[in-house]
């Protein structure tokens, strides 16, 4: 008897401890909802087209609009060397204002010195992303930027804002100005399930 109430204990203590599922395979008991906001984006400068590249005799241009800052990703076409100056590159804000920009590799204590220029090689590839410089501010919390194009509610009244990069180029002795404009042209506010 006392072999049968013993095997009964075993085998209760086994399958109680087989249905249990370990910690790691619990999944939450409720869900995170999430506001996000989507952007689409045109050029409008200097050519007007969907797609976010430029292509000319001198440079091959992709802007990749992002919530604090533009990328710019720069192909040199042509057979010389070229330069930019970044303490003359300008962001250009919805309202039609010129800021200085900083960069991405730029600690931005040191956004306010003079930044040396980049020169591309020919056929050289430049990654960078731009910031209006006077966008960051110190916080309680160390450097922050307010954002371009924010993911929150006020990202709704930017439908149809304009954004753009003074971007000048020198090539030899000679500089060729460009802006790059995009426009916002629609924003779409949805719920993601985390």
């Amino acid at each position: 008897m006392p072999r049968i109430i013993c095997a009964i204990l075993i085998v209760l203590m086994a399958t109680g401890c087989a249905t249990r599922k370990p910690a790691s395979l619990n999944t939450p008991d409720h869900q995170i909802e999430e506001t996000i906001y989507r952007y689409q984006y045109a050029m409008t400068s200097p050519i007007q087209q969907t797609s976010m590249e430029y292509r000319d005799e001198n440079l091959f241009c992709r802007l990749l609009p992002q919530e604090l800052v533009i990328g710019l990703d720069i192909i040199n076409l042509q057979e010389e060397t070229i330069t930019i100056d970044w303490n003359q590159v300008r962001m250009i804000d919805p309202e039609g204002n010129a800021h200085p920009i900083v960069q991405n590799m730029v600690i931005l204590r040191d956004m306010h010195r003079t930044r040396i220029p980049t020169t591309i090689m020919p056929q050289g590839v430049l990654n960078e992303t731009v910031a209006p410089s006077d966008y960051a501010y110190l916080g309680f919390t160390g450097w922050q930027q307010r954002p371009i194009f924010p993911k929150t509610e006020d990202a709704l009244n930017l439908k149809g804002a304009k954004v753009g990069v003074y971007l000048p180029v020198k090539i030899q002795n000679r500089v060729t100005n460009y802006l790059f404009e995009i426009v916002v042209t629609n924003v779409t506010k949805g719920i993601m399930i985390r």
